[in-house]
């Protein structure tokens, strides 16, 4: 079972880890699971608001959030989420958009390219 997906909403599925030296978060409701790295301040990304991509590298969907994280002091966040068009996606009980089910690894994969990218930019 994945345990990334059921009810909306649901208890709040968190998975931390720290790859490369770059802490990581992916985040479920049970509507669809998003992704956080978390940048800290003397990187060269740190702050900035406006990214298409990192050294030619964008995640599934695009960065769709560049930001403080409320939970982590003096990080800055990049963010993204598996609610795509061909994604399987519920935010309202009875209306599921069926689709492709990311899995806990496939995201990882996804993370730790968009980090070894950002170890470019240090």
């Amino acid at each position: 079972m994945n345990s990334l997906y059921g009810e909306f909403p649901k208890d709040v599925t968190k998975i931390r880890g720290n790859h490369e030296g770059y802490d990581y978060c992916i985040f479920s409701d049970g509507a669809f699971p998003r992704a956080y790295v978390f940048l800290k301040p003397g990187h060269s990304l740190y702050g900035v608001n406006d990214l298409g991509d990192v050294r030619g590298h964008a995640p599934h969907g695009g960065f769709t959030y560049l930001g403080p994280f409320p939970s982590a002091d003096d990080t800055w966040a990049l963010g993204w989420d598996y609610a795509h068009l061909g994604d399987y996606h519920c935010m309202v009980k009875g209306h599921e958009h069926e689709g492709k089910k990311w899995t806990e690894d496939e995201i990882k994969k996804e993370i730790f390219e968009i980090i070894e990218a950002l170890k470019e930019c240090e």
